[in-house]
């Protein structure tokens, strides 16, 4: 990770790494979530949920972290 970091810069792996993991979340919602022939429970839309906050929280503390506190805090 460091490498690249070097090589592309902090911001440049930071945002294709986000950018991996809200593709593969959206994969995982759309292509499998949706095609499954159960209804959505109270619970698996809670799991969702959760998981897309816990996702948009994790980077915003990347940023607070790499870029410092003016910027996570935008």
């Amino acid at each position: 990770m460091n490498a690249l970091c070097e090589k592309f810069g902090e911001s440049t792996v930071l945002f294709a790494l986000w950018g991996l993991i809200i593709a593969v979340f959206l994969t995982l919602d759309i292509g499998y979530f949706v095609r499954r022939k159960q209804e959505m429970t109270v619970r698996g839309a809670l799991f969702q949920t959760l998981c897309w906050v816990v996702a948009s929280l994790s980077f915003g503390i990347l940023i607070y972290v790499y870029h410092g506190e003016d910027n996570g805090l935008q």
